[in-house]
């Protein structure tokens, strides 16, 4: 009977097919925003950058000053290790603009324990000589694609190189290469400016700063950022797209309870004399709604099929137009998010079902006596 009542109105089962599919969306998009946005620090810094701390430094170190500052690293315990790399900033002549991107200069040996270089589930090989990886957003916004040759400036200087990967990367654009091919592209050597420091598995925060203060007291040292920092600041700053999230999961409940309360106050309309009949034949007020509210239940159960495929388009259109400076979203949608956006799309439904009881209730059995004549 219900099946019957869904198909004898078509347009009726198309508009809250429609309009449920659009809330099933917004929740998605709104709740993959969320997982998309606060996990891109977490992200960085569990999967990519491994590294407790970077050290930046001042002169140029040679391997006696290394010597050094590995000696005051070892005595301030926790087990330390460190890659010495040149880290410059550079650009990348995208034919249109150019592009400032961080040069990193390291050697491949241990390389791989302090940035775990990657794409998607493929690990990705360090540059040979003559080659550079760069990342997903230089790809994205630029259009450069493995095996491409770029051409980078350093000042006056200029190189060309080929593209040999492009890695995942949330924070910051980096390209990576080896100190041979700077050196035989800008013609000098690369120089020693910065240091990863990576500490023993299971340090905690406060050896993480111990050792971090202890390095910041060499006398070649410029500055030292600690990971947790950056962290921590991201993670702060993405706080403030929560508010988009709450506006959509308001927009995608309000969208809900006008399409499904307009509609079923119609279907209640048009059908009176039908739910008046069944109630002088003795039905239940729970089962004169159960009896209405069926077909609801059976219509959103097809509105949130098409929902969720539309949801995660949505939250790729969403996630494509929020542009951050130095940041790469990844659209990331989990299965818990679209379990909860489904879940809430049927609470959405009940609640109306809840609101339009009154409605049932006023229904006069009187009415089952008019003729339609």
């Amino acid at each position: 009977m219900s099946i019957r009542n869904i198909f004898r109105d078509r347009k009726r089962f198309l508009m809250m097919v429609i309009g449920i599919s659009g809330c099933t969306a917004l929740l998605i998009a709104g709740a993959g925003i969320g997982t998309t946005v606060s996990k891109i620090a977490d992200n960085q810094f569990e999967e990519i950058s491994l590294y407790d701390y970077t050290v930046m430094f001042s002169e140029d170190m040679d391997a006696a000053a290394q010597k050094d500052f590995r000696k005051t690293l070892d005595e301030a315990g926790g087990g330390a290790d460190v890659l010495f790399m040149h880290q410059s900033e550079v650009t990348i002549d995208t034919g249109a603009e150019d592009a400032g991107v961080t040069c990193i200069a390291a050697p491949a040996d241990g390389f791989g324990r302090f940035v775990d270089l990657h794409r998607g589930d493929e690990p990705i090989a360090f540059p040979s000589d003559g080659e550079v990886v760069i990342v997903k957003r230089l790809m994205r916004d630029y259009g450069i694609q493995p095996g491409d040759e770029i051409v980078i400036k350093d000042g006056f200087r200029k190189m060309k190189v080929r593209v040999s990967a492009v890695a995942d990367n949330y924070i910051n654009d980096m390209i990576y290469m080896s100190p041979e091919t700077y050196e035989q592209g800008f013609g000098e050597k690369a120089g020693i400016k910065a240091a990863y420091v990576k500490l023993a598995g299971g340090a905690g925060e406060d050896a993480v700063r111990a050792s971090a203060t202890a390095a910041a007291g060499c006398d070649d040292v410029a500055a030292v950022q600690l990971s947790q920092d950056v962290r921590d600041s991201i993670g702060n700053m993405m706080k403030s797209l929560d508010a988009v999230t709450v506006v959509i999961i308001l927009s995608a409940a309000l969208l809900a309870f006008i399409v499904i309360y307009n509609l079923t106050n119609i279907n209640i309309i048009e059908r009176t004399r039908e739910i008046a009949t069944i109630k002088v034949l003795g039905f239940r007020p729970l089962e004169v709604s159960t009896y209405v509210f069926r077909e609801n239940l059976f219509m959103t159960a097809a509105a949130v099929l098409l929902g969720v495929p539309l949801g995660r388009l949505l939250l790729g259109f969403a996630i494509d137009n929020i542009v951050v400076k130095m940041l790469c979203f990844e659209t990331k949608v989990s299965t818990g998010d679209i379990i909860q956006s489904v879940v809430l799309t049927f609470v959405f439904v009940m609640l109306v079902g809840l609101a339009m009881q009154k409605r049932l209730r006023d229904v006069s059995m009187t009415e089952s006596l008019k003729s339609v004549e």
